[in-house]
C-alpha cells in the first residue's frame, strides 16, 4: 500500500500506527485501489462494528489486499 500512495514502507507504518497524520491525497488512493468508501478508510474496519456480512467483507479485502500485493510484485519486476 505504501507503494501504492507513494510514500515510504516506514511513512505508512506510522500512518498505522498513529504517529503521523493521513492527508486527502493518501485517504483516496487507498479508497481507490481497495475498492472501498472514504468513510471505512477513515474511520477503520473494526471487526466488531461491522455488520453480520462481516466476515464476507474481511475476506474481500483479503482478496483485494493479496491482489495488490501480486500487482507490486510485478511491477518492481
Amino acid at each position: 500500500m505504501a507503494y501504492i500512495i507513494g510514500i515510504s514502507r516506514q511513512s505508512y507504518c506510522n500512518l498505522e500506527n498513529g504517529k503521523t497524520a493521513v492527508i486527502n491525497k493518501q485517504i483516496i488512493k487507498m479508497s481507490e485501489q481497495c475498492g472501498l468508501p472514504l468513510e471505512l478508510i477513515l474511520f477503520g474496519l473494526l471487526r466488531e462494528s461491522l455488520s453480520e456480512d462481516s466476515e464476507m467483507i474481511i475476506t474481500e479485502l483479503r482478496e483485494k489486499v493479496e491482489t495488490l500485493i501480486q500487482l507490486i510484485r510485478e511491477n518492481n519486476h
